[in-house]
Formats: C-alpha cells, sequence, structure tokens
C-alpha cells in the first residue's frame, strides 16, 4: 500500500480527539462530538434531530412546546457528559444553547457521507438551511444528452 500514488488519503481518522466542553456553574462538562458517539446514540440523535428543526421554525402550541422541551431533555442526556442533577438544573433555553454549540461542531467527513443532514435532506437539525456544501446547481450547463427537452407549461416531452 505504500507504493499507491494517490498523494491526498481517501480518509483522515484520529482516534484521539479532545471533546469540547461546555462550562456549567464554573465546572466544565464534555459535549460529545458525533464521531463519538454510540450506534444508539446516533441513530437517536438522527431521528430527533429534525424533530426540533421543525418545532424551532414556526410558532408552537402548548403541547409542542412540551414536546420541544422533552426532546432537547433528550439531546442533552445524550450530548451533555454532566451527572443528571447538572442536566436537571438547566432551563430549557440552556438546553437549547447545549444542543446548538453541539450543532456547531464539525462532522467528521465519513459520518457525513453516512449521516447526511442527521436524518434532513436540505436542511440542518436546526432547520436552517443546510450550509456544509451545496445541493444545488454548479453553474455547469446541462448537457444535451439524449433526454429530451420538456414543455415548460405541461412538462410533456416536445418534439
Amino acid at each position: 500500500m505504500a507504493d499507491h500514488p494517490q498523494k491526498v488519503p481517501l480518509l483522515n481518522l484520529d482516534t484521539f480527539t479532545e471533546h469540547p466542553s461546555v462550562k456549567i456553574d464554573g465546572v466544565l462538562y464534555g459535549l460529545s462530538p458525533l464521531d463519538a458517539l454510540s450506534v444508539f446514540a446516533f441513530q437517536r440523535v438522527r431521528k430527533v434531530a429534525p424533530q426540533i428543526g421543525r418545532l424551532l421554525k414556526k410558532e408552537i402550541t402548548e403541547d409542542e412546546s412540551s414536546e420541544l422541551e422533552t426532546l432537547l431533555v433528550e439531546m442533552c442526556q445524550i450530548l451533555l457528559d454532566a451527572p443528571p442533577e447538572v442536566r436537571a438544573k438547566l432551563t430549557v433555553l440552556q438546553q437549547l444553547s447545549v444542543y446548538t454549540a453541539f450543532l456547531m461542531l464539525p462532522r467528521p467527513t465519513l459520518l457525513r457521507a453516512v449521516g447526511g443532514q442527521l436524518g434532513t435532506e436540505e436542511t440542518s437539525p436546526s432547520g436552517a438551511p443546510s450550509r456544509r456544501g451545496s445541493h444545488g446547481s454548479t453553474g455547469a450547463r446541462r448537457s444535451n444528452g439524449s433526454r429530451p427537452s420538456r414543455s415548460r407549461s405541461s412538462g410533456r416531452a416536445s418534439p
């Protein structure tokens, strides 16, 4: 493998990384980056994150507010390496701040490829438009290829 002509590795993995921290009442607690989560925790984050994003994007009802609070508690349990009594003292907005800090962490290349945008297509877990790469046009012209052109009004192929 040492004779491989590729100069830039396809994948660069670090097994030791410093975990970011959050200071609560003067004490530092670890914030788990995405690549440090267990498979179960990763799947929960992928499921819960879009739900949080959906709720944050709109004016919510009392029931939805309770749902959001429950989801934020769950995310803090997964992401914040702090004792339950410390997490229990956090207000909803502080829990949201912990979650937002997690969203700002860089995502490893492999997990971006496997996890997409944590379960969403065009938005980040907060519900904001994705800023990690582009799914839009690169400005290149489309080749004529063998596809028939489409009529703007009917969507059908034109002769």
